[in-house]
């Protein structure tokens, strides 16, 4: 395994999915992505453009990632932060492909009706990934 990219916004599922990839960095002796999304929100009218939700600000995920990267530093793994801006799911992929890894970790929170009937996030990146997935509970 060549790089590992582990999609984080300090939840308790990411927690468990940081918690997972510190196994597996260290039994692959992996570098880590560590990835941050910040959504964004589209402006009316058509055309006026996106901006960050301001209660869910790029500087907001900035920390979250520096924070998980001093975690897996801590356990002696390479590990760099990455902050995204855009749809979660996409992104994450995109980044993902950008840096060229074979697996993306995100953990998953507890599923209520509607994800269980049109699907979350992290089911959206099972489905738009080129790469391995790991889903944890």
């Amino acid at each position: 395994m060549k790089r590992i990219v582990l999609g984080y916004d300090a939840s308790p599922a990411a927690e468990r999915a940081l918690e997972r990839v510190i196994e597996l960095a260290t039994i692959f002796d992996a570098p880590v992505v560590v990835a941050s999304i910040a959504p964004v929100h589209e402006l009316v009218p058509h055309g006026a453009g996106t901006h960050a939700d301001p209660a869910d600000p790029p500087a907001l995920h900035d920390r979250m990632a520096r924070d998980a990267v001093a975690k897996l530093t801590e356990q002696g793994i390479t590990a760099r932060p990455v902050i995204g801006l855009g749809d979660t799911s996409e992104t994450l992929v995109e980044l993902t492909e950008a840096s060229e890894a074979d697996l993306i970790v995100v953990g998953m929170s507890s599923r209520d009706l509607f994800s269980r009937l049109f699907g979350g996030v992290s089911d959206e990146i099972a489905r738009e990934a080129r790469c391995d997935v790991l889903l944890v509970h």
